[in-house]
């Protein structure tokens, strides 16, 4: 068990210093993933995951 937690944050760890660089080489890359692109994914993620919930349940219904 604390192998798989040490490896876990080693994996942690070397991502967050990867993120860090990324983001001090490209500060307007980073902006524009912050504000516009991660607003969009959200968003598109929730509708996706609510018409799969959903879409099954109507049809079972027979709202559709």
């Amino acid at each position: 068990m604390t192998y798989i937690m040490q490896s876990l944050y080693g994996i942690k760890t070397k991502i967050n210093k990867n993120s860090d660089n990324f983001l001090r080489r490209h500060p307007y890359l980073s902006y524009l993933l912050a504000f516009i692109l991660m607003p969009i994914i959200t968003l598109s993620l929730v509708l996706i995951l609510t018409a799969i919930i959903m879409l099954p349940i109507s049809f079972a219904c027979g709202w559709l």
